[in-house]
């Protein structure tokens, strides 16, 4: 099932999901967010082999507008079933870009790559993540701003937003969920809003273990079946922080040497777990074993050495 998305969140929401932003945003010239269909996940046997399906889709696809590929959202791409790549043009502006990928029938999506501009005030549009039914509504709250504000729809024939925040799907498709203060404040949620509500089944996440060195990262991935399903909202939890931490993206951090069990969640009860090692980085004692044969190879070459000269003055003097 097709789900058309905008991507202007792709740099406001992706990369600042908390903030709020009050100028006006600028887009990179002869730069574009695409979004197409994604591969179906359950035709792959691994994450690693989905992934790079998604790497290879996205290069199949700029290489026949002539384009590069200047990033692949893997991340958004599983939890949504689109894939969402930035491409670049060496020569076309954006608004060329726009009005050739536009016409083509299977580009669910084209939009510039709006830079983020300089935070301004702080806020958040809860929940995070927004997925309706033709008919079906959903209250938005903005946190952290203690001002006066309006709501807006930057599509009212997909979903209307009343004055207290209240979202409503009208059609298919997906809008920006704005939130005005009365300095011209902003902050934007993406809404998505599908044919009909489709249950998630199941919820698991790639990969199923993981083993990672005190102070080193890794991203995890929660994977819904079926895809395009309705999932508001998913919480990462740790059940050791002196051992591993995990943000609300699934990104994971080994605190200290032990073993800990992540944890995510859907608002709908779901459950999956991922068992995590955190093991001590030896290259550090490796390294002082290297010291040690240093300090042993000198002392042995000062031995054999000492034993040469003591070996000749012991024939001369017998001479």
């Amino acid at each position: 099932m097709k789900k058309i998305l905008f991507f202007i969140l792709l740099v406001v929401l992706f990369s600042f999901p908390n903030m709020v932003y009050a100028q006006e945003p600028q887009y990179a010239e002869k730069e574009v967010f695409i979004v197409i269909e994604a591969p179906l996940f359950s035709n792959y046997p691994t994450m690693d082999a989905y992934v790079q399906a998604l790497l290879d889709q996205a290069e199949d696809f700029a290489n026949k507008f002539g384009l590069k590929v200047a990033k692949v959202y893997t991340e958004m791409t599983i939890s949504s079933g689109n894939n969402i790549m930035l491409l670049r043009s060496e020569h076309k502006s954006t608004e060329t870009l726009i009005d050739e990928l536009s016409s083509v029938p299977y580009v669910l999506s084209v939009t510039p790559n709006y830079i983020t501009p300089v935070p301004d005030v702080f806020g958040v549009i809860s929940p995070a993540i927004v997925n309706i039914a033709v008919g079906g509504t959903q209250q938005l709250t903005l946190i952290g701003v203690n001002k006066s504000h309006t709501w807006s729809s930057s599509n009212t024939a997909i979903a209307t937003v009343d004055t207290f925040g209240l979202v409503t799907g009208i059609s298919t498709g997906a809008v920006i969920i704005t939130a005005m203060t009365e300095d011209n404040s902003i902050a934007l949620r993406m809404v998505t809003v599908t044919p009909t509500l489709i249950p998630a089944t199941s919820i698991t996440i790639e990969p199923k273990t993981a083993s990672i060195l005190v102070n080193e990262t890794k991203l995890l991935f929660a994977v819904i079946e079926p895809i395009g399903a309705t999932v508001n909202d998913i919480t990462w939890s740790g059940s050791n922080q002196e051992v591993v931490t995990v943000n609300a993206s699934g990104l994971i951090t080994g605190i200290s040497t032990g073993t800990a069990t992540i944890t995510v969640r859907t608002e709908d009860i779901l459950t999956a777990t991922c068992k995590v090692a955190v093991i001590k980085d030896d290259r550090s004692s490796s390294t002082g074993g290297g010291c040690s044969t240093i300090v042993y190879g000198i002392f042995g070459f000062v031995l054999m050495f000492t034993l040469i000269v003591n070996a000749r003055k012991f024939s001369k003097a017998k001479n």
